[in-house]
């Protein structure tokens, strides 16, 4: 459905099921929000990703209407809920918004039927369509059986399984997950992720997700923005914002970017090449989508690479490699295993730079007793990074 709709940015027509315009919040002297625009597509995730304290649950309270923002305008299913100029604002209840915290919020006097029949009740719906719904909600979580059991007689995930029951009783236009899974053991987070976001394609529900954990994110959204200050830093699919951090709050953020700082002392326009000085010992080519090096050449930049974009010869010998841009010798400092992976800790000789490799679990033995290898760093995966804005 398209819903053409005046906006203080002009005429649009809208076709998202939840846009965020230029949305602003200050407690006192601190600054919440500041200018936040989002559009979200109909059944797709948004992860809103970022630090405690960053303003994500103060975003989620004002699109749920818990919260009154200072100015900018909030539109849910193309109707306009919030705003401040227009002195628009609609009733939480009135949202067709489904929301889950992060402690659940059951009511431990109500056993699982009661707890998720409550929002219908509290609306006046007929007994039948009461528990027709509840009926069918219990079995698209997998509850059936559980129904006359107390909270306090449910797992972690049981509980969880509850909250979004109930948030998804009453057929809402959007469904608010905040840190839903923060306070659930590791083994059962990964299994909830696979099916929350499974239920989400199923049912087709348009969903903001409230996390601080980067790999929740990056396994569960479509798309993510990245938060901090009140202001977002980065938006886009998870794959941009990982192998592509708009500046160095994301990239340090997500924490799997090597980040190092230096001077472009020349370069090829031809080849879109720049040659990165770091630290004055170390001489870095990168392969960058520039329109002319010249605006670059003399500047401090910022350089950002993967570790698995790092490859490791264990005979370290640097003539002997095939590809010898960006190839130096070094030493492994340290070797981390992280279960599928090991993380290497890397000094490149004779410049005090050090950078983190991945490499699979299988090498480990080749490199364990090797501490001399050769190094080579992918130009065409370096990217350039922008300072904090």
């Amino acid at each position: 459905m398209r819903f053409p709709i005046l906006t203080n940015i002009g005429v649009r027509v809208i076709t998202k099921d939840l846009i965020v315009v230029n949305l602003s919040k200050k407690y006192g002297d601190i600054q919440a929000l500041k200018d936040i625009n989002l559009e979200v597509e109909k059944g797709s995730i948004l992860g809103i990703l970022g630090p405690t304290g960053s303003g994500k649950t103060t975003l989620l309270k004002c699109i749920a209407g818990i919260e009154m923002p200072d100015s900018g305008e909030i539109y849910i299913g193309g109707e306009l809920v919030t705003s401040v100029t227009k002195r628009v604002f609609v009733k939480p209840e009135m949202r067709s918004i489904g929301m889950v915290f992060q402690s659940y919020a059951l009511w431990p006097h109500m056993n699982v039927y009661e707890n998720v029949a409550f929002p219908l009740k509290i609306r006046g719906l007929p007994k039948a369509e009461i528990e027709r719904r509840v009926k069918e909600v219990i079995s698209i979580v997998g509850l059936e059986g559980l129904e006359k059991k107390y909270p306090h007689q449910l797992s972690g995930g049981q509980q969880q399984r509850v909250a979004l029951a109930r948030a998804l009783v009453y057929e809402p236009k959007i469904l608010l997950l905040d840190e839903p899974l923060s306070n659930i053991d590791a083994k059962l987070r990964l299994e909830l992720r696979s099916w929350i976001k499974g239920l989400v394609r199923k049912l087709n529900i348009t969903t903001l997700y409230i996390t601080h954990d980067q790999a929740e994110a990056l396994s569960i959204a479509d798309r993510i923005a990245i938060i901090n200050n009140g202001v977002i830093m980065q938006q886009g699919t998870p794959e941009e914002l990982y192998r592509k951090p708009a500046n160095l709050f994301v990239a340090d953020f997500l924490g799997t970017s090597n980040i190092l700082k230096g001077r472009v002392m020349g370069g090829h326009n031809k080849d879109q090449e720049l040659h990165v000085s770091i630290s004055g010992r170390l001489m870095i080519t990168v392969k960058a989508n520039v329109t002319d090096i010249n605006d670059y050449i003399g500047k401090d930049i910022y350089i950002s690479f993967k570790g698995e974009d790092i490859e490791i010869n264990h005979k370290g010998n640097v003539d002997a490699a095939p590809n010898k841009i960006n190839t130096y010798r070094g030493r492994i400092k340290d070797l981390l295993f992280e279960g599928p992976h090991i993380r290497v800790l890397l000094e490149i000789e004779d410049s005090g730079v050090e950078i983190k490799a991945l490499i699979s679990r299988e090498r480990y033995e080749m490199f364990r007793d090797n501490n001399y290898i050769a190094i080579t760093i992918d130009p065409h995966k370096i990217h350039i990074i922008q300072e904090n804005r």
